[in-house]
């Protein structure tokens, strides 16, 4: 599952932004930002998954996606950082 994102500039932090489940967070560099999205991302679906919302979720981003359980995902990151492409 590829989810994509931006990591912009907002303040004096950088944001972090998650389209497929409209999810931030930030952090004070791009780098520290980005190495808080993973986390971010793991703990909205497993908060989806304990409210028995995982299944709703994992269509919204991908309708062909197979119910399992949060812990069993793996994800692929792609964020723009201010016209720049972090994978991740």
């Amino acid at each position: 599952m590829t989810l994509h994102g931006r990591v912009f500039k907002d303040g004096d932090q950088f944001v972090s932004h998650c389209h497929e489940l409209n999810i931030a967070t930030a952090g004070a560099t791009v780098a520290e930002a980005l190495d808080r999205t993973p986390g971010m991302i793991r703990a909205f679906l497993l908060a989806a998954e304990g409210k028995g919302l995982l299944p709703e979720v994992l269509r919204r981003i991908s309708p062909d996606a197979a119910p399992t359980s949060a812990a069993n995902l793996r994800f692929h990151t792609h964020f723009t950082i201010e016209g720049e492409v972090a994978v991740g």
